[in-house]
Order: structure tokens, then C-alpha cells, then sequence
């Protein structure tokens, strides 16, 4: 099933092949390949018991798709080992290897789909008249649940960083009682968000989050008066 018109490419209509994932559905499944002291698979069902974040890129050889790996590695650090993060591609697993290790992108796996683009295909990300990934972020919860998906209009264009690790946040251990806020300041011509400022307004957003659920709860208000007669 192709789905025309649905990502464009510096404003040339582009067909995905496959259903469009949607938030309440579960996540396909997939097998990604890495390279770590040899080949090896991720699976979905690895990701399972925590929130994962799952960063689609074109290639890692072009400029915003960089962009978007060093964005999410720079924000997601504050997170640590509390949810699981993935940038899939279709390049090599080789060459995700060595830009991860160049960039120093710590807290994030790669997978690649170059063997039978069944990532591309199962979560509807496949363009079919270039065959390489759209840009797309999902989020899947500890059960495997989309909680959230966003399939980048415009190819060339960044997702929304923010709504993205908002919605990873929202589905951490600590769902209840967690908000998010992220400085949103426009980056200026040229310039790479490194993360920096999502981490710090994350970290102290945490900070004041677990200050307000240790502080004592205030009593509730006093009867009114009963009324006289």
C-alpha cells in the first residue's frame, strides 16, 4: 500500500510504502542489524520493560539527519539508563558504527535496515521512489504501545525534539508525576543544537518535580459555615 503526497522532498511529492503507524496501536515488530565486535540483530522485543525512542533517519551521511542523531543523543543523556534510545537508518551498520563513535553518540543504539528494508515497509516510513527512510520519531512505551509518531512533512526538515522526549518522559517510570520543558529558542543559521539546553532545562524540571512530590501535602480547606436560618 503506497501512500502519495505523504513526505516531500524540497517540495516534490514522495510516496511511503506500508500503513501509516498510529498512537494507540502496537508497534510493529522489526530485526535492525549493528556491529559490535561482529554482526548482530535488535530486535523489538529487546526494547521491552522500558520507553523507547525511535529516531528514523535518511543517512547519517547528510548534514540534518546528523543534526537530529546529536540533538537526540545531547537530550536524552539526562535520561540515562531509564529508557531505551534507537537511531535507525539504512546505512550500513559499519558506517553507523563510526560516525556513533566520531560523534560520540553514547546514549543512543543504531540498527540498520539494509538488509530487506522491513523496518522501512512495517512502520510505513519507506520511500518508494528513492528507497531509503523517511525522517520519523516514534515512541513506544514499556508494553510496546505507539505513544507517539511524528512522519517529518517535509524530508529535509528536523522533527519536534520537544514533543518527542516530552511524550518519552510521559511514559517513563515516573509517568505520574513527570512534566517537561525545553528551551525552544530558534537555532540561528548554521548553528547545532548539541543538546545542551534540553538537558539542563530537563534536569532542573526534574529537580522541581521531585521537590514538589516530597513536599508535605497541604490540608484540605475547612467546612464552610453552615448557613443560618
Amino acid at each position: 500500500m503506497g501512500r502519495h503526497g505523504a513526505v516531500t522532498f524540497k517540495g516534490t511529492p514522495l510516496t511511503l510504502i506500508g500503513d501509516e503507524v498510529k498512537v494507540g496501536a502496537a508497534a510493529p515488530n522489526f530485526s535492525l542489524a549493528y556491529f559490535e565486535g561482529g554482526m548482530k540483530q535488535d530486535t523489538k522485543a529487546d526494547l521491552a520493560g522500558k520507553p523507547t525512542i525511535i529516531s528514523v533517519v535518511p543517512s547519517l551521511d547528510t548534514p540534518v539527519c546528523q543534526v537530529q542523531t546529536k540533538t537526540f543523543n545531547g537530550r536524552l543523556a539526562a535520561l540515562g539508563d531509564k529508557v531505551n534510545a534507537l537511531t535507525v537508518s539504512l546505512d550500513l551498520p559499519f558506517a553507523m558504527t563510526r560516525f556513533c563513535g566520531a560523534e560520540e553518540i553514547k546514549a543512543m543504539r543504531s540498527g540498520s535496515d539494509y538488509m530487506d528494508r522491513s523496518f522501512g515497509r512495517d512502520w510505513g516510513v519507506l520511500i518508494d521512489e528513492i528507497k531509503i527512510l523517511a525522517r520519523a520519531v516514534f515512541v513506544i512505551d514499556s508494553q510496546g504501545v505507539v505513544q507517539y509518531a511524528e512522519v517529518v512533512k517535509e524530508v529535509a526538515d528536523q522533527p519536534n525534539y520537544d514533543a518527542a522526549i516530552a511524550a518519552l518522559v510521559c511514559n517513563s517510570e515516573h509517568e505520574a508525576s513527570f512534566a517537561v520543558t525545553f528551551d525552544d529558542t530558534p537555532l540561528a543559521a548554521g548553528e547545532e543544537d548539541d543538546g545542551a539546553e534540553g538537558v539542563r532545562y530537563l534536569e532542573l524540571t526534574l529537580r522541581s518535580v521531585a521537590s514538589a512530590a516530597s513536599a508535605p501535602a497541604e490540608p484540605p480547606p475547612p467546612p464552610p459555615p453552615p448557613e443560618s436560618e
